[in-house]
């Protein structure tokens, strides 16, 4: 292995070998055992195990295609290792670029990935047509990142789509008169594309980035994007999304458009990408003049370099008290600002789709300003102010998207929006608040998440149950997509937010996802010895759970739940079966008695670091042993 070392991942080879082969054997036994059955539950156990190893003090490991290598956290594998191929194979076939697993996975969550990928595998193994397939509905833990390009699938629009290839691209030649083109560059194109089946000896081509797609396929896909701009299909349908297509064409003509020798041709394909990539429609009203004049091919590449540029500047006099006075482009701000306003008030569906197509055009892919946070968080608190919950729901569903993949922004947007907020408005952003902590997690803002979430623990108890129902009907509840790490990042303020949670119908996501939180971040000593006992289906450790997220509430809620702590652990270890004693967190969990004794633990101490069998085998361990006696020296300091 080629190896670029990162700092806090286990890089030993062969660790890193039994891992991918133990994901493999999942995803080979996934298909024919149930949850449950002991053959998957030993192989997802060596799973998890090898994770925790690998990622060591990572949240996460990701395994990714790079240079056609399989890599995971900077390290290349052997291609002649018998994964790598069927890995590669896999991750190609999905369009994967990257796959990230998180630490703090859980049981269910892997069994719930396997199988969706299994899925999504044999579905693009079925498929016939071009369209881009979206890898969703994983699990929270797992995350992809694909590639853009198109896979095959079956039955899409056929109904409006012609199968003659001459009709389609009669259908994008008759729409080029609309784009300022005169006839002879209409002639052109016509015949460009008529000759392209002849101009590649197979009539196809092959793209790096791009599956095998014939000529038919270019044609169809150059008059789809027409009909998508031009609205074409109904609402309602499953289509291909226009960006799809325009990035699609634009790829396997820039492709071709590099391979051609013929001046006029390289022409007439430049021309054809800038229609494809940025169309401009002829404005009704323009002189005979405009809309014949020749539409000019510029380079990528400027030129004329800045010296000159400034020569020129210089020459025609354009001195800086000039240039100050041209006004700026338009700025995306009020776009941004019209969309807001818009979202007040009733729009029809056909409406709503293009705001949320231009939503993701404005917020997705840099950095967000103050400005636009601005105007985003005040049209927001507009709409709260309102009252009107399918509103509001509306908005905020328009804006989740764009902004998730600016991580950390939904939380800022609500941040923002929350501080400019009436208290009683606040309460309508509760069950929206809760969601969003619960699907994003706290690593990509972890202040902001920890200031949300005394803000959402802050409300008396009737009132979050008064908004429960709202909150039921999201994301996190209605696909259980929740955040391996919403308790990473929280104080005792924060705790009864929680509380609350553990007792809806996620209280066993929420449970694990505490108990994940306590092991890590936890200082008290007793309630982590605590966490390996707990039980998310025992409902005695439910409610000491539920106890423990509101004892900061109560005068004496700490010595409480040390009591109960204290007793809890020291029932589990009377019970303990002889043959699980050697286990590692026995040690740690038995010293830690020595903090909150009783007269029982006090007992069981010391028959653990005395007690024996056949008057002179012990019965526990010598580690057990050592712990027992350390902890009663403890409490005897005390």
């Amino acid at each position: 292995m080629e190896k670029e070392k990162p700092t806090s991942v286990t890089t030993d080879s062969r660790t890193l070998d039994e891992f991918m082969k133990s994901l493999q054997r999942l995803f080979k036994i996934a298909i024919y055992y149930p949850a449950g059955h002991t053959i998957l539950d030993q192989a997802t156990s060596r799973f998890m195990e090898l994770l925790t190893v690998i990622a060591g003090d990572d949240l996460n490991v990701t395994i990714e295609i790079i240079d056609n290598e399989l890599v995971m956290e900077g390290i290349k594998f052997d291609p002649r290792l018998p994964f790598v191929d069927e890995f590669k194979t896999m991750l190609t076939t999905l369009d994967i670029a990257s796959l990230t697993i998180d630490r703090e996975i859980s049981v269910s969550e892997v069994h719930a990935f396997v199988r969706k990928i299994l899925f999504y595998k044999a579905r693009s193994a079925s498929a016939k047509q071009f369209v881009q397939i979206e890898v969703s509905e994983l699990p929270h833990s797992t995350k992809v990142v694909q590639k853009e390009y198109l896979v095959r699938n079956t039955g899409l629009d056929s109904a409006k789509t012609s199968d003659d290839p001459n009709d389609n691209l009669n259908t994008f030649i008759e729409s080029l008169n609309k784009y300022g083109l005169n006839s002879e560059q209409i002639a052109n194109c016509r015949a460009l594309l008529e000759s392209l089946p002849q101009k590649l000896p197979d009539g196809s081509v092959e793209l790096s980035d791009l599956p095998h797609a014939s000529w038919d396929d270019v044609a169809l896909l150059l008059a789809r994007s027409v009909k998508d701009r031009e609205g074409v299909i109904g609402e309602g349908k499953r289509k291909l999304s226009t960006h799809a297509n325009i990035n699609a064409l634009a790829a396997i003509l820039k492709k071709l458009e590099s391979s051609t020798n013929d001046k006029k041709s390289r022409q007439t394909i430049n021309l054809l990408i800038s229609i494809i990539k940025n169309p401009q429609e002829k404005k009704e009203n323009r002189s005979e003049y405009v809309s014949q004049a020749p539409s000019r091919v510029f380079s990528e590449t400027p030129e004329l370099t800045v010296e000159e540029l400034q020569q020129y500047s210089d020459n025609h006099g354009y001195t800086d008290s000039i240039l100050n006075t041209i006004p700026e482009a338009p700025s995306s701000n009020e776009t941004l600002s019209i969309l807001m306003q818009l979202a007040a008030y009733d729009q029809p569906m056909q409406t709503q789709i293009r705001m949320q197509q231009l939503f993701r055009e404005l917020l997705t892919g840099g950095s967000i300003g103050d400005k636009t946070w601005e105007i985003l968080s005040n049209g927001l608190k507009n709409i709260v102010e309102g009252g009107s919950t399918p509103k509001i729901q509306t908005i905020i569903n328009q804006l989740l998207d764009p902004l998730r993949k600016t991580r950390g922004s939904t939380l800022h947007l609500f941040f923002q929006t929350v501080r400019q907020c009436h208290p009683d408005e606040r309460r309508t952003l509760w069950p929206y608040v809760v969601n969003e902590l619960l699907v994003t997690g706290s690593r990509d803002n972890t202040q902001t998440y920890h200031k949300l979430c005394q803000f959402a623990a802050s409300l008396p108890l009737e009132t979050m149950q008064k908004y429960l129902p709202q909150l039921q009907n999201l994301e996190s509840f209605q696909d259980r997509n929740i955040a391996g790490d919403i308790f990473y990042a929280v104080t005792p303020p924060c705790y009864p937010l929680f509380g609350f949670l553990l007792k809806t119908d996620l209280k066993l996501y929420i449970g694990e996802r505490v108990i994940s939180g306590i092991k890590k971040n936890s200082k008290d000593q007793i309630v982590r010895a605590m966490v390996p006992l707990l039980d998310m289906v025992n409902e005695e450790h439910v409610l000491f759970l539920h106890a423990y997220l509101y004892q900061h509430l109560k005068k004496d809620g700490e010595q409480t739940i040390r009591t109960i702590v204290s007793q809890l652990i020291t029932t589990s270890l009377t019970l303990l079966p002889q043959e699980r004693r050697d286990e590692a967190w026995i040690p740690t969990t038995i010293e830690a008695l020595g903090t909150a004794i009783s007269a029982e633990s006090r007992t069981l101490l010391e028959k653990i670091s005395s007690g024996k069998k056949l008057l002179f085998i012990p019965e526990w361990p010598t580690p057990c042993r050592k712990a027992a006696e350390q902890a009663l020296k403890g409490s005897g300091r005390r």
